[in-house]
């Protein structure tokens, strides 16, 4: 296992919070802040986070709105690179029976130092293996972490973001707001 897998693996083991950015419309920051509680609590019932605190609220077009929607997409990038690390490292180490599985079936896995561990002492490579196969397929399946948001609607990367805004009439735009969520899982 790469000390970027290690890396990563802790990072993914003991997230137990993330601060996301959402978008919402309001007069000003009283309304953006209902309209945020609101959407706040559309994720809270569909998703697995349990509570979650506005922690700043800004005008989208300031400088600390989009410093702040920035920041987020600088993450989402990092975390996609890191997992694309993740999944080259996955394909060259093991075969596509391996990860259906979830353990080591091929001569070419067999080959690998089999008792890496991760965790625990008593893990071997198949508790990493299936560790690592359910992370892929979350991956394919959900995607990675989320840390833009249209109210209650996930921003992949900044084109999805700049699809909505050329769809928003100009006046709107001046109504578009910046929060910071702590939400905790």
């Amino acid at each position: 296992m790469s000390v970027n897998t290690k890396k990563l693996a802790r990072k993914v083991a003991v997230k137990v919070h993330m601060v996301i950015r959402m978008i919402v419309r309001g007069r000003n920051e009283k309304e953006a802040r209902q309209h945020g509680e609101f959407y706040k609590k559309c994720l809270l019932r569909r998703y697995q986070f349990d509570y979650g605190d506005i922690l700043e609220v800004h005008p989208f077009n300031s400088p600390e709105g989009q410093s702040v929607i920035k920041e987020a997409f600088n993450l989402l990038w990092n975390e996609f690179k890191e997992a694309y690390k993740v999944l080259k490292e996955l394909l060259n180490t093991f075969t596509p029976k391996d990860l259906y599985y979830g353990r080591v079936i091929s001569s070419k896995a067999k080959q690998v130092e089999v008792f890496e561990k991760i965790g625990n002492p008593e893990d071997r490579i198949t508790t990493y293996l299936s560790y690592w196969t359910s992370y892929a397929r979350d991956l394919v399946r959900d995607g990675i972490s989320c840390w833009v948001w249209w109210e209650d609607c996930p921003l992949e990367n900044e084109e999805e973001l700049e699809s909505i805004l050329n769809c928003t009439p100009e006046k709107d735009k001046e109504n578009l707001w910046v929060l910071k969520i702590n939400l905790r899982y």
